[in-house]
């Protein structure tokens, strides 16, 4: 019994291991999609529109993302300017996500 617990273990940390990178990869790159984004490919959403429990995913990683999405999109001069015509406060940008067709959405506090 005792060896199949080991196995047991030995397994759940591989799995571990495993899932790590591929859960990292999306977020990884978020300021590469921002960058590249053009007028036709992102949504804008508020956070307080959303589930609680999405909400409080996205809360959580606003904290550590805000800075970064916020710089990506400034340095996109295209859709900074499409953003702001929209009346987006880009200091109201608290995350965001890729989508697998490369669209992006942005979150709003």
């Amino acid at each position: 019994m005792k060896t199949f617990a080991t196995l047991a273990a030995a397994a759940a940390f591989s799995a571990l291991s495993v899932a790590a990178p591929a859960q990292a990869g999306p977020w990884s790159n978020v300021s590469g999609a921002i960058q590249s984004v053009g007028p036709d490919s992102y949504t804008v959403t508020r956070i307080d529109s959303l589930d609680s429990d999405q909400a409080y995913g996205l809360q959580a990683q606003a904290a550590q993302q805000a800075d970064e999405v916020q710089s990506a999109i400034r340095s996109n001069p295209t859709l900074l300017r499409d953003l702001t015509s929209q009346h987006v406060q880009i200091q109201n940008v608290v995350a965001a996500s890729v989508a697998s067709n490369g669209g992006v959405t942005f979150y709003l506090r």
